[in-house]
């Protein structure tokens, strides 16, 4: 198995940058996340310095969806940590600017996507039972 694929099911491994100011950067810790270098900014004075989707693609689309719904559980650790980051929009715009959506992409949204129905859910419901039933909806990729 590839070893960019390792870190779909693993917790945040990569230990939070310190910024000059002492404060932990806990964005640059995820793995999905890159500063670009500086022939890109150069190259592209729109670009921010760091590229919120840098990720690689094995071109098998159900593992691709699995490492994607991994990058998507990385995301939902930082956002315990930081909720009020605006984030999710950051990787978005990236996600677009590159011009490709496939398996990674579809598998971290729909784990994002999961997180908020279980989230309404649990706000909305007492009934565990229909939480559970969301839960197990999802039979992943064909």
């Amino acid at each position: 198995m590839p070893a960019e694929v390792t870190y779909a099911t693993a917790k945040i491994d990569r230990p939070a940058i310190r910024r000059r100011n002492g404060a932990s950067d806990l964005i640059a810790a995820l793995p999905f996340v890159a500063d670009r270098t500086p022939e890109e900014l150069r190259r592209d004075k729109t670009l921010s310095p760091r590229d919120f989707w840098s990720i690689k693609r094995t071109d098998d689309w159900a593992l691709d969806f699995t490492l994607g719904m991994g990058l998507g559980d990385h995301y939902i650790e930082f956002m315990t940590k930081d909720p009020t980051s605006p984030l999710l929009g950051w990787i978005v715009k990236d996600m677009i600017s590159k011009g490709h959506f496939g398996g990674v992409e579809c598998g971290f949204l729909d784990r994002i996507s999961r997180m908020a129905q279980r989230g309404a859910v649990d706000c909305t419901s007492p009934d565990v039972g229909q939480l559970q039933r969301l839960a197990h909806s999802h039979r992943g990729p064909s």
